[in-house]
């Protein structure tokens, strides 16, 4: 996949880095919770949602929702193990650029095949 050249800002960090670093800051759950209850200070009823949200948000994984970015080459594999709560709904997405077939396999800890999709 061909790279975007970055501009330099008047900082002189490439601006990608700047926005990669501000993404990764706020890509956990705890993060934008915290964010969202520095905004919604002194309205109750907002604060009421947000903490039911929180509340809800910590099934599946362990440690809550979390997002992954990486670059797979074809014909490669690349394997992650994610710690889950047994008995509670999970949700995974792979993306990918359209040009390579990615599939996905999920496996407990036993190695047994959980799930997987394996189409185009």
């Amino acid at each position: 996949t061909p790279r975007e050249k970055m501009s330099e800002p008047a900082g002189g960090a490439p601006a990608g880095d700047t926005a990669a670093k501000a993404e990764r800051a706020r890509a956990t759950a705890d993060t934008l919770f915290a964010e969202a209850r520095t905004l919604a200070r002194g309205d109750n009823e907002l604060l009421a949602r947000i903490e039911r949200t929180a509340q809800r948000q910590s099934k599946g994984r362990v440690g809550g929702p979390a997002r992954h970015v990486d670059r797979v080459d074809a014909r490669t594999n690349d394997w992650y193990t994610i710690p889950f709560r047994g008995g509670e709904p999970a949700r995974l997405a792979v993306v990918g650029d359209g040009d390579t077939d990615l599939d996905l396999y999920v496996y407990d800890e036993n190695n047994n095949l959980i799930c997987s999709d394996t189409d185009y």
